[in-house]
């Protein structure tokens, strides 16, 4: 043909996009080499300075030694343009393509490539179609469509796609096209092109009318791209030691490593601290997280906590760290807060009488998991009670009207006792307070209620002046009563009574009294202040001979039970 469009100038595809690029020459100075020209192509080696006049019967296909520039998009198409001189073939640099076909899965990879697959990989196919400048009707002639790889990487699954110009019989190709040709379509499967090799198909074509032949002819290739990436996992532990045992109101430290023992950093990392109830840190904080930041893969960081034991008791201490990624450990230990811990207790009457002394034992055990030291008890008397004696050296001081003790140490479950005595002088709540203090601060209390009353005590007694006595003959008995209490008696009622043989006659002294048969009633005596005494005496004779007994009764007001005592008194007889 005399002419040839340059709007059918072929189109390349690169990495399968789907973005048509315009066809004709580039101008572009960036380009890494310049399309090259049939000559080119035949000898392996792209140049620009070709001998046109040595294509016999040929014309350049650049109309000339000159470069034409790429024609301008319009609309998405090209600008139609002709050349003075018509070019017999256009040349591509296909660095970008359309692909209208599926990519092969089969040439993927679901594991790393090799490593020149990876970065950026850079394609670029140049595709020619060579053509007669002028053939007869219904005579073969011979075509060529050239595919260069001209890219730095390969071009793999390279096809080319072309269609049998209308008016024209398909004759042949080498190679044969993969597909069935009758149709008009046209497909060759050319594989793999390394970088500055081409291909080049032969075509036989015979016309069948006069007039403008030509085809479009597509080039699609893939290349493939690895990238390859390293998946880590870190891992975290956490370890904390600190003593058994630590006696109370001492320091705790606690020795912490965190470890990152997998293959990844680890973000993020926070240590976290739960204090237990026996223990105590600054301003009264139970919630404690210090953070860490991160970790690389085998590294470590030492923490050390420091505590202060406050609360006597077993426990378990449990320390966490946790890092970006819901990674987690935690680390827990025994431990124990001993203490010495004392108990009292007591022993002696809660209720006493005005002036009779009392006694009182004071124990002290330790009942805790610590050697208490330093030992002080101390009673503190009431006023109303006197001091008398106190055993295992305690000392009494006026100043106070208390006893002091002192002790080195008492071991875990040992007791020790100490007593004092003292006599009430006082009546009403005559109260002891005991103090046992050690080291630690350690105070424990006890106050022994002691209640003092006055006492009724009534005493008396019966004598007979002579425990012989003749039939007939008189005798005395005298009765002494005696209030030795501290509490004036009440109501105080005496009585007599005499057995047959003994006749009561008189009475006389310090109670009116009144003989009614074989007994001797005594007035009641209103009060008997403490110490006062009264008497009163009985005369009687001796009825029969024998042995005979006289009882004498008291009792009186606040008293449950009455006194009672008896006197013997022999009668006989001469006769």
């Amino acid at each position: 043909p005399s002419k040839m469009r340059t709007d059918n100038a072929p189109i390349g595809i690169r990495n399968d996009q789907t973005t048509p690029m315009p066809t004709g020459i580039t101008t572009n100075p960036n380009d890494r080499f310049a399309p090259p020209t049939r000559d080119s192509i035949l000898n392996g080696s792209p140049t620009n300075n070709v001998d046109r006049n040595s294509l016999p019967n040929e014309q350049s296909s650049f109309g000339g030694p000159q470069k034409q520039p790429a024609q301008p998009l319009i609309n998405g198409g090209l600008q139609q343009n002709t050349f003075n001189n018509p070019p017999r073939s256009v040349s591509g640099n296909l660095n970008g393509a359309t692909a209208n076909r599926e990519v092969n899965a089969s040439q993927t990879s679901a594991t790393p490539g090799q490593s020149n697959l990876e970065g950026a990989q850079v394609p670029s196919v140049f595709i020619e179609k060579i053509a007669p400048r002028e053939i007869q009707v219904n005579q073969p002639a011979e075509f060529k469509i050239v595919v260069r790889n001209v890219g730095r990487v390969l071009a793999n699954d390279v096809r080319v796609f072309d269609q049998v110009p209308s008016g024209v019989d398909f004759v042949s190709a080498v190679p044969e096209p993969t597909s069935d040709s009758s149709g008009g379509n046209l497909e060759w499967l050319l594989g793999t092109i390394k970088p500055g090799d081409e291909r080049t198909i032969q075509l036989q074509l015979r016309p069948t009318q006069p007039g403008e032949i030509g085809s479009v002819a597509q080039v699609t290739f893939a290349t493939p791209a690895s990238m390859r990436t390293l998946v880590t996992k870190p891992e975290l532990s956490i370890e904390h030691s600190g003593p058994e045992k630590t006696m109370i109101g001492d320091r705790v430290p606690l020795e912490i490593q965190v470890r990152n023992t997998g293959t990844g950093a680890a973000k993020k990392v926070m240590l976290m601290e739960s204090i237990p109830a026996q223990l105590k840190y600054a301003d009264d904080f139970r919630e404690l997280e210090y953070e860490i930041g991160t970790l690389g893969p085998g590294q470590s960081r030492k923490i050390t906590l420091t505590l202060a034991a406050a609360t006597a008791g077993r426990f378990r201490n449990t320390v966490q760290v946790t890092s970006e990624g819901d990674l987690s450990a935690q680390h827990a230990i025994d431990m124990e807060v001993i203490a010495p811990k004392l108990a009292v207790s007591s022993d002696g009457p809660n209720r006493r009488f005005l002036k009779r002394n009392a006694s009182h034992a004071f124990t002290v055990q330790n009942t805790g998991t610590a050697i208490s030291t330093n030992l002080d008890f101390i009673a503190k008397l009431p006023r109303g009670v006197r001091f008398v004696s106190a055993d295992n050296e305690g000392q009494f001081d006026p100043g106070s009207n208390a006893v002091y003790w002192s002790l080195d140490r008492l071991n875990i479950g040992q007791s020790v006792s100490v007593s004092v005595t003292t006599t009430p002088v006082e009546t009403g709540p005559q109260d002891i307070d005991f103090v046992a203090t050690a080291d630690l601060q350690q105070k424990e209390n006890l106050r022994q209620p002691m209640l003092v009353e006055h006492l009724v005590d009534l005493y008396f007694e019966i004598d007979d002046l002579e425990d012989h006595i003749e039939v007939g003959s008189e005798t005395k008995y005298r009765i002494r009563l005696v209030n030795q209490g501290t509490k004036p008696a009440v109501n105080v009622q005496l009585s007599m009574t005499c057995e047959p043989g003994i006749r009561p006659v008189s009475c006389e002294g310090d109670i009116p009294g009144e003989v009614r048969g074989q007994e001797v009633q005594f007035a009641p005596v209103a009060s008997l202040n403490p110490g006062e005494e009264m008497v009163v005496v009985v005369t009687a004779t001796g009825a029969t001979p024998g042995e005979h007994r006289i009882s004498a009764n008291l009792k009186s007001e606040g008293r449950e039970i009455n006194i009672n005592k008896e006197e013997s008194t022999r009668v006989y007889s001469d006769r």
